[in-house]
């Protein structure tokens, strides 16, 4: 950018002259030093060997320096060699292209304080295109860049608090999982326990009630359980729980059905919205049981293996007083398989009036 002065102004500046800056500036000088005064940013002109010929007020009470401890001195009198050097690096580049540079330096003043200054320095060429000087004004950006880092330090602090957070809620959410699956699952079997069962129970109890649907229930009990403990032990008798546990929830095929360990060798099935093929189900968690051939002598059963008796029903909750009575009346029919001889099912299906009638 070839940004300059107007030429014929720097032809009435006396940059060239051999003049007592200091104690007997020229008019012209005294001047304009009187007009940039009134600028508030920090003014100086130097000459085309970059002695300081002006300073404005602003540049002094900045610096600290009075006007005779800068008029007539460069870079190198006035700051340290690392902050003079970055200054004539800048008078260089102003003197070799004709262009303006602009850059953001630091100063150093009387007190010892740093200040960090916006500098533009403007190259002063005559009417002949000549270079004569550079006319630097500055802006004391100090307290700006000091709130500006303060803002980045707050906003990577927040970045980092945030960051934070989301790790942490992350760990909770993981945590609040595995708790939740503590408080739903069996420890020993690893299906849902009891409390999974009841509060699914109540949800389609409610729901099937509202929509007249049906609500099917199983009980399954391994048959002579205690005998099995007492004669194999009580390791053996949780590897049969979990077997016996495993195979029974793979019957239950839907996502919507719940498989759950009522207590003890008691296992619960929840099939919502199921009139149909219980005793097909019934029927198949039986023969998967026996099917898994666990040795089991103590039954005094034909074939002296663990077997499960199964009492099954399906109801319409809105003809029912409450879900109580669907789990009576399958825990009665588990009664009555075991009754009848164990390793089998009974079932009870309570018919809706309304279908009856449509049919």
């Amino acid at each position: 950018m070839k940004t300059s002065m107007s030429q014929n102004l720097v032809d009435l500046l006396p940059l060239n002259a051999e003049v007592d800056f200091r104690n007997n500036p020229p008019p012209e000088i005294e001047l304009l030093e009187s007009a940039l005064d009134y600028v508030p940013d920090m003014v100086h002109i130097q000459d085309r060997n970059f002695i300081v010929r002006l300073v404005n007020d602003a540049f002094c009470q900045k610096t600290g320096l009075m006007r005779s401890e800068v008029l007539g001195r460069d870079a190198f009198d006035l700051y340290p060699n690392a902050i003079a050097d970055a200054c004539e690096s800048a008078e260089r580049r102003v003197f070799s292209n004709h262009e303006m540079v602009r850059s953001e330096e630091k100063l150093v003043n009387k007190s010892g304080s740093e200040l960090l200054v916006d500098t533009v320095r403007i190259p002063l060429l005559n009417s002949r295109n000549e270079f004569q000087g550079i006319f630097a004004i500055g802006r004391d950006i100090t307290e700006e860049k000091k709130r500006e880092k303060e803002r980045e330090s707050l906003i990577n602090s927040l970045k980092d608090t945030l960051n934070m957070l989301e790790k942490q809620s992350k760990v909770l959410k993981r945590m609040n999982t595995q708790l939740q699956d503590l408080a739903t699952t069996d420890e020993l079997t690893q299906v849902s326990n009891r409390r999974h069962f009841d509060y699914h129970l109540d949800i389609e109890w409610r729901r099937c009630r509202r929509e007249k649907k049906p609500l099917a229930l199983m009980f399954f009990d391994i048959d002579y359980f205690k005998r099995f403990n007492d004669h194999y032990g009580h390791t053996s008798g949780d590897v049969c729980l979990r077997s016996v546990a495993n195979v029974l929830s793979e019957q239950m095929s839907r996502p919507g059905d719940v498989f759950a360990r009522y207590g003890g060798e008691e296992f619960v099935a929840l099939l919502p919205n199921t009139s149909e093929g219980i005793e097909t189900i019934a029927e198949r968690c039986r023969q998967a049981v026996w099917e898994l051939n666990i040795e089991h002598v103590k039954a005094g059963l034909p074939g002296s293996r663990v077997t499960v008796s199964c009492g099954a029903v399906v109801g319409y909750p809105h003809l029912l007083e409450s879900s109580k009575d669907l789990v009576d009346l399958a825990d009665q029919n588990l009664y009555l398989a075991k009754q009848a001889g164990r390793n089998r099912f009974e079932f009870t299906g309570l018919d809706n009036p309304a279908e009856i009638k449509a049919g």
